[in-house]
């Protein structure tokens, strides 16, 4: 078992209690009383600091229930527990030194994206880059909404390159909630871009000039997405996301090969069903990439 920083301070509260908010074959999130977003997801999982990674057998929990830490060390609802204590806690390693400014970190990202694109064939929003690179010959499942997006994605990128924060706020919000599921492809994408910016920044030395825009602009848009999903965003507009991505980034940064560039952006693709896929979208939007098609 691993179990993330945000995960086992909530979990340790004497009084912890959460609701399950959701539970699916893979995952099952829950809720804090103190209004955390967590989920319980199996050892194979990406490690997030909200995440308790922990085998789903057994587990009987379904959305609606209560949980509680009545036993030190562990959780339980219904006659199913989880037992969490002596688990090692999981925290990031953040990228130490480097840059994301550099052409050649842009170059490397680019190669990477269609060489992962061609093994594993792009999903979700990064199928924008396949379908202009010719690597896609049919236009995918929700392409009825992927190409309308293109123009919302073409925005972000430009919205960064010029340092205009309204511009890149009005593509965020074209972007959230697009797409199905717990966590929606636009999401997904915003929380890649939204990393990529504040790591970027970081290594250089300031902070995102979007941050302070970006967080009053996440606050104004709770309802429109789901509770799960606002808070990864949010997280990720903080430069906290899932391990993967942190090691996909120090690669860049680093100026490491592209082989070692490419496996860090398969094992970031390899994250949920398409969620990966659309981080990478955002990766490449962060770093000034947009698809060939519209350049």
């Amino acid at each position: 078992m691993l179990i993330g920083e945000l995960a086992a301070r909530e979990l340790g509260r004497a009084d912890f209690e959460a609701r399950v908010s959701g539970a699916t074959s893979r995952a099952i999130y829950l809720e804090s009383r103190e209004g955390e977003v967590l989920w319980i997801s199996p050892q194979d999982s990406a490690p997030h600091r909200r995440a308790i990674l922990a085998p789903l057998e057994g587990l009987r929990w379904r959305e609606g229930d209560r949980c509680g830490g009545e036993v030190k060390g562990s959780i339980a609802s219904g006659g199913s527990q989880l037992v969490w204590r002596d688990t090692r806690v999981w925290s990031p390693s953040l990228p130490l030194g480097g840059e994301l400014s550099r052409p050649s970190a842009r170059r490397a990202f680019g190669d990477a994206l269609r060489t992962v694109s061609q093994r594993l064939g792009a999903r979700g929003l990064a199928t924008l880059w396949a379908l202009h690179d010719g690597q896609t010959r049919s236009e995918p499942p929700g392409a009825s909404w992927l190409m309308p997006a293109c123009r919302s994605v073409v925005e972000a990128v430009e919205a960064g390159r010029a340092g205009d924060r309204s511009r890149l706020v009005r593509a965020a919000d074209a972007l959230i909630g697009l797409g199905e599921g717990l966590t929606p492809s636009g999401d997904d994408f915003l929380g890649g871009l939204f990393f990529l910016r504040w790591h970027r920044a970081r290594l250089a030395g300031t902070a995102d000039s979007a941050g302070g825009v970006i967080d009053a602009w996440l606050e104004g848009i709770r309802e429109r997405t789901t509770r799960v999903s606002h808070a990864i965003v949010a997280d990720m507009a903080h430069g906290q996301g899932p391990g993967p991505l942190y090691e996909l980034v120090s690669a860049l940064a680093a100026g490491a090969s592209l082989g070692v560039v490419v496996q860090r952006a398969e094992d970031v693709a390899r994250i949920g069903h398409s969620s990966g896929w659309d981080l990478l979208a955002g990766v490449a939007a962060g770093l000034g990439i947009v698809p060939a098609g519209v350049r």
